[in-house]
């Protein structure tokens, strides 16, 4: 693929056309090449929308993960959320390449905790056990060049599944 090359013909002032000009074709370049664009434009998708405070509602707990079902033998690589109404974990069997997600609201959660047992590790690794009430438990292992101990992420879990069992007490006022 050829190079292209632009030339400027005069001084480039801050809010000129020309200086436009140039960013979209820098950008198209950019993403023709691969690589994402330099700035967002337009407005934001949401407006007046309000942030809420004290959570990370559609965060990410952990960004890369192994997990499965307890009765089953595959395991699936990818991430752990939070979202509003409980965790959802999204990835990839490594061999088949099939993709999965799945969303475990938090008044279902039964548990969670580092199993002691050998039948429930993840890579070779101890898991950390959500049960899910009238479902299989899921164990979940996080990956990396440094993951954090099976106990931490055991503990993150605990606090985002008795954040959510404290906000579903609060009491709530009629409107109408």
């Amino acid at each position: 693929m050829g190079e292209t090359h632009v030339f400027l013909t005069g001084p480039l002032r801050r809010d000129s056309a020309q200086k436009q000009a140039l960013c979209e074709l820098r950008d198209g370049l950019d993403r023709a090449r691969g690589f994402p664009a330099r700035t967002f434009r337009g407005p934001p998708d949401v407006r007046g929308a309000r942030l809420v405070e004290g959570g990370s509602v559609n965060g990410v707990i952990a960004t890369r993960v192994a997990w499965r079902r307890r009765s089953t033998p595959t395991h699936y690589v990818g991430t752990l959320l939070d979202v509003e109404s409980g965790i959802r974990l999204v990835g990839r069997e490594p061999t088949a390449g099939i993709e999965l997600a799945l969303s475990v609201p938090y008044d279902l959660i039964g548990g969670v905790r580092v199993s002691p047992e050998s039948t429930d590790e993840i890579v070779g690794e101890p898991a950390v056990v959500i049960d899910v009430s009238g479902a299989d438990a899921l164990l979940v292992r996080e990956l990396g060049p440094t993951p954090r101990p099976a106990g931490e992420l055991a503990r993150r879990l605990q606090a985002l599944v008795l954040r959510a069992g404290s906000a579903a007490l609060e009491p709530r006022t009629a409107t109408g």
